[in-house]
């Protein structure tokens, strides 16, 4: 009756399955009576109409060619700098909004001999953290936890004289004032906000989404023909190739695969 999509209906089934299961465990009931739940399956052609599409050549020249990047114009809101940031660092380093709205100025690191790296790591504001708790939280999955290159263009845009600034002001967030949403979002706010200036910039597909960046990121690293492995890794896949062994998503190498993103051939 409230019109939830098949994926959120099937997510709560799922929690219900879970709740009943421990239930009958402990014997609080007598079985699950939700255990042969099915959920509902959502039609192919609908999952295809509202499958999100990546930008094309013209419509990242459109988006990144407007006054937010071209003119330092930025929200009234509380997004500040992240107007800019997030979406720069989402098409450079494939990101999802979340990841890199929660961003700490330790995460941004010189790896000696390889170069500048972003790290994408839970946050839980504890004794070796110093995330205020407006800003902990924990990524998607386990092989979300990675390193991933910056890529020169990036510097060259000035994000380290930005880190600079920053901790000049004792700041310890790459974007300090965005606030979580009601739904527990920092970025929640921009996504709203980019879901209308998309539009007023003139890209008037409605598949296209700031998430977009993220799906054009990986049509880019694999034209530049990235080995599946590390471009796994550089999305925060799971790599397929079994138990993790360097604690941030994959067992590639940070140099590899810092080399390989370099590569004058890419």
């Amino acid at each position: 009756e409230r019109g939830l999509a098949a994926k959120t209906i099937n997510e709560r089934l799922v929690k219900v399955r879970s709740v009943f299961r421990v239930a009958a465990g402990r014997h609080v009931v007598s079985e699950n009576p939700a255990a042969n739940t099915l959920g509902v399956r959502e039609a192919t052609a609908e999952k295809r109409r509202k499958r999100r599409f990546p930008f094309n050549p013209s419509d990242l020249q459109t988006f990144f060619g407007s006054p937010v990047f071209t003119k330092h114009e930025r929200s009234m809101g509380q997004l500040g700098e992240a107007t800019y940031w997030v979406p720069v660092l989402m098409l450079y380093t494939g990101a999802r909004p979340e990841e890199v709205a929660g961003l700490a100025l330790s995460d941004i690191i010189e790896v000696p001999g390889v170069g500048w790296a972003i790290r994408f790591v839970d946050h839980y504001g504890d004794e070796t953290d110093d995330v205020p708790a407006t800003h902990r939280r924990t990524l998607k999955n386990a092989p979300s936890r990675r390193m991933v290159p910056i890529a020169q263009q990036v510097l060259d845009l000035g994000l380290l004289r930005y880190v600079a600034v920053l901790r000049s002001r004792g700041e310890t967030m790459l974007f300090p004032s965005l606030r979580r949403d009601c739904h527990g979002k920092l970025f929640g706010s921009g996504g709203k906000f980019f879901a209308r200036y998309i539009r007023a910039v003139g890209i008037s597909d409605p598949r296209v989404v700031l998430y977009s960046l993220r799906h054009s990121a990986k049509d880019l690293f694999e034209a530049a023909a990235i080995p599946s492995k590390y471009l796994k890794r550089l999305m925060g896949h799971a790599s397929g190739d079994g138990a993790v062994t360097d604690g941030y998503g994959s067992d590639v190498p940070f140099e590899i695969l810092a080399g390989e993103f370099r590569s004058e051939e890419h």
